[in-house]
């Protein structure tokens, strides 16, 4: 992660297959040291549907290091249902620089007219 960086954690979460209702515990311990940086809670009921979830946080010092955490209080695999984790920056890439676009120009432009001369 980048020192002010925003990022989203994405994910999706179901109901559980026991008919009561769970939550669950979700965050980022953004550089590894087992403290929770960013935490929230889901409660769901078991025949709730798959649901989008997003928790979005700033990361305040940079590291390759850390981890995402979901947690929940039964302590078994008949839980909440998870899928589809993403973690997105929501820093923009891939977008040229207005410079790299002048080169690029000059480039064709350079190979067009090497064409025509031959």
């Amino acid at each position: 992660m980048v020192a002010g960086t925003t990022y989203d954690l994405v994910f999706s979460l179901g109901g559980s297959q026991r008919s009561d209702t769970n939550s669950v515990d979700y965050g980022i311990d953004a550089d590894g040291n087992g403290v929770i940086d960013f935490l929230a809670s889901q409660a769901l009921v078991s025949n709730t549907p798959f649901a989008s979830f997003n928790l979005t946080f700033t990361a305040l010092a940079s590291s390759n290091v850390g981890r995402i955490v979901f947690d929940h209080a039964g302590g078994d695999n008949v839980g909440l249902l998870l899928d589809n984790v993403q973690l997105r920056s929501r820093d923009v890439q891939g977008v040229p620089e207005p410079a790299a676009l002048a080169l690029l120009g000059l480039g064709l432009f350079g190979l067009g007219f090497a064409r025509r001369k031959a």
